[in-house]
């Protein structure tokens, strides 16, 4: 759900309900892509290090406790909070999409 909310529903969100243009909600999640693709490595790293299902785990958590807190930061903080704040999405996302392939083998 975390992949479908960042990928297809920001930029038009980040437009309706951030007041950000088109070419900024785009500008974001061109930027978010770019960033997933850097930190899916980057993440299997540190769960391999670490251990796929603790990754996970916090992965969750943090999600669960941070949700709230991003979306406020995309609404309130203009085009460089909303970026700041769909950064962090990326990276749970990332840091739970990275080890799940190898936590159910």
């Amino acid at each position: 759900m975390l992949y479908y909310t960042l990928f297809i529903y920001l930029p038009h969100w980040l437009e309706g309900s951030a007041g950000l243009s088109k070419t900024d909600a785009g500008t974001i999640n061109t930027f978010s892509i770019v960033l997933g693709v850097i930190l899916i490595p980057v993440m299997a790293m540190v769960a391999d290090k670490f251990g796929s299902i603790r990754v996970m785990r916090y992965s969750a958590f943090l999600s669960a406790v941070l949700i709230l807190p991003i979306f406020y930061g995309m609404i309130h903080g203009g085009y460089y909070g909303a970026l700041f704040s769909t950064s962090v999405m990326v990276l749970l996302l990332c840091s739970y999409q990275a080890p799940i392939f190898a936590s159910v083998v």
